[in-house]
């Protein structure tokens, strides 16, 4: 699970940001194509993934609503 203090010095970045960078290193495993695959994890659970990153875009990571919203959990 990731803390609240590192989630607050993310944003939320767009899955064709996403898409496009899987793409663009097309032919090479990558970690964009690894974030695409877990979202796909998060929606067979019923979940809605978000991407989020570092405002310098050097780092990156796939959660879902559900787990930054506590309240939809219980």
């Amino acid at each position: 699970m990731l803390s609240a203090k590192l989630v607050a010095t993310l944003e939320e970045v767009p899955e064709r940001i996403i898409i496009q960078a899987a793409d663009d290193l097309e032919g090479e495993e990558n970690n964009f194509k690894k974030l695409l695959e877990s979202a796909e994890e998060f929606r067979h659970q019923g979940c809605t993934p978000i991407y989020l990153g570092k405002k310098d875009y050097s780092a990156f990571c796939v959660t879902s609503k559900e787990t930054i919203d506590p309240k939809k959990l219980h």
